[in-house]
């Protein structure tokens, strides 16, 4: 099925080292902006999103990496994460994160009838200071997040919500990586209902702190027996992008 108007949410994460010396006169090795030229105010022309990341090296190296998703009819407005992590080499020694924001990221629609957004929301967890597990060598971080979807039928707003833990993680060999997924649906079994559904995903590419992948979906349905029975899946976006060393 498919959904008339969609509008997602995303929220801001920040991860920050677990070992403040290390992070104490950094050296900045390189800063980049995705696409270029972007800041967390000013929306790129060409994508939803701007992607701003430092690298920092002193005993080790420290990566603050920022993730803003803009607002699709006030660009003003955006959803955001920051993360920092801090590594030795290849292993990781620090991971934290939090959360916070809303924004409507994507609008669309269908027949004429239909109507609606979709919303993500990141909430801070007491889980957002990250944790090492010593059998693994990987840290993990949580992070609070939730979904709402209304759609409009006929003039009439219906709505549907979830909410969900997410874990991120960082290991050996710069796996970091989270992956959220949240979809709900009203009762099947009444004549007229909602479901929606939203992924977003951020992993490192190849095994580098260098290379990375943002990637965005967004689903939905609704149905109106006997009239109306129609699902949509809208690709947001999936780009990846590198922080060259310099």
């Amino acid at each position: 099925m498919k959904l008339y108007g969609l509008s997602l949410s995303v929220a801001c994460f920040a991860i920050a080292a677990r070992e403040p010396s290390r992070l104490l006169g950094p050296r900045r090795l390189t800063t980049i902006t995705y696409p270029k030229g972007c800041t967390p105010e000013n929306k790129p022309d060409d994508q939803v999103f701007c992607v701003t990341a430092n690298l920092d090296a002193s005993e080790g190296l420290r990566l603050d990496l920022s993730v803003n998703i803009f607002d699709a009819e006030d660009t003003s407005k955006s959803t955001h994460l920051d993360l920092q992590a801090s590594l030795n080499g290849s292993t990781p020694t620090g991971l934290n994160i939090t959360g916070g924001g809303c924004a409507n990221v994507f609008n669309n629609g269908f027949d004429g009838v239909l109507e609606g957004t979709v919303q993500l929301c990141f909430e801070p967890s007491p889980e957002g200071t990250g944790e090492l597990d010593p059998n693994t060598g990987y840290w993990h971080a949580s992070l609070g997040a939730s979904v709402e979807g209304t759609v409009t039928i006929f003039g009439k707003d219906n709505h549907v919500g979830t909410s969900d833990t997410v874990d991120v993680h960082f290991g050996p060999n710069f796996d970091f990586g989270f992956a959220v997924s949240l979809e709900k649906s009203t009762e099947a079994k009444k004549r007229q209902g909602v479901a929606a559904g939203l992924s977003l995903d951020l992993n490192t590419v190849n095994n580098t702190i260098f290379n990375w992948e943002l990637a965005a979906k967004a689903k939905a349905r609704v149905w109106f027996h006997p009239f109306i029975d129609k699902e949509k899946e809208f690709d947001l976006f999936k780009k990846e992008f590198q922080i060259p060393l310099r």
